[in-house]
């Protein structure tokens, strides 16, 4: 099945995650499954509870040097928290199920 993607607005979530907002999903995903709260993160990385949960939505940048230190908090490798890094997944793994090519339209 070929998408037909001209309606799919810029904005549409699967196709424009940034590099902060999947940090982001993957640090909450972490914390989630380790029952750490926001609070208790945020104190160990020197941040305040609102910074740390803007950066969770991926509306602040990550610093290399959070990354990593979160990464050590939560007890994985820093490439489980990066985009494609983590795992054998290829770009074409994060459309829709029913979306199986994708066409960019020059």
């Amino acid at each position: 099945m070929l998408a037909d993607l001209s309606n799919v607005p810029e904005s549409a979530y699967y196709l424009r995650m940034t590099a902060d907002e999947h940090v982001g999903r993957e640090v909450h995903t972490l914390m989630w499954q380790r029952r750490m709260t926001n609070r208790a993160i945020a104190a160990r990385l020197g941040m305040d509870e609102s910074t740390f949960a803007r950066k969770l939505r991926g509306n602040r940048k990550w610093a290399l040097g959070e990354v990593l230190e979160v990464a050590g908090i939560l007890g994985v490798p820093v490439a489980d928290l990066l985009p494609h890094l983590g795992s054998n997944q290829e770009p074409a793994d994060l459309l829709p199920a029913h979306v199986t090519t994708l066409r960019i339209a020059s």
